[in-house]
């Protein structure tokens, strides 16, 4: 009878394979989710829908820069803009005693020294969300001219209608001029 414990031997003609392991995964049942096609449209499709957010964002900034600088422009438009001054210059008429028509014109001279002093004071003022800032100055400017540059000109002395000089400073706008102080010329 202890024979009867042992077992039988398998037919030599049926092959020996083991039976699938449920961790051993063919190509044809692997889950969803582990093919690279569907990983590489899955990030694909990631990336693309992380553009929404930051193009967004970009827009948002963008506007913020374009209200930012027209806030400043009309800041500096209402407080005075932007100031140039040039000069002083000299002009003085001349006439010759013939008087033809191409005898009469002008002298225009700069001046042989010239001292520019100015004191700034800045400001901020705001509109809304937005500061920008503004300059107040105090210019101080004095000139000396000579007439030694006349002499080398074809216009006499006695041409010279000195007494019609006038002395020009170009300011830019008017608009930023709070106040003007004393000219002098010559002393006086």
């Amino acid at each position: 009878m202890e024979e009867n414990n042992i077992p039988p031997a398998m037919p030599p003609e049926m092959p020996v394979t083991p039976p699938p392991s449920p961790l051993q995964v063919t190509s044809d049942n692997r889950p969803f989710a582990d093919r690279p096609g569907i990983k590489i449209l899955f990030i694909v499709l990631l990336s693309l829908a992380l553009f929404i957010p930051q193009a967004f964002i970009y827009a948002l900034i963008s506007e913020r820069e374009g209200r930012s600088t027209s806030a400043k422009f009309e800041i500096g438009a209402s407080y005075g803009g932007m100031q140039s001054i040039t000069g002083p210059v000299l002009t003085i008429p001349y006439c010759y005693p013939e008087a033809k028509a191409d005898s009469i014109g002008v002298v225009t001279l700069l001046p042989a020294e010239l001292n520019v002093e100015a004191g700034i004071n800045t400001q901020t003022l705001s509109r809304g969300m937005y500061d920008a800032e503004v300059y107040d100055s105090d210019i101080r400017i004095a000139g000396q001219f000579t007439f030694d540059y006349l002499k080398g000109l074809p216009v006499p002395m006695s041409a010279l209608r000195l007494d019609q000089a006038v002395v020009t400073i170009g300011v830019e706008g008017l608009k930023g001029i709070q106040s003007l102080s004393e000219f002098a010329f010559g002393g006086k």
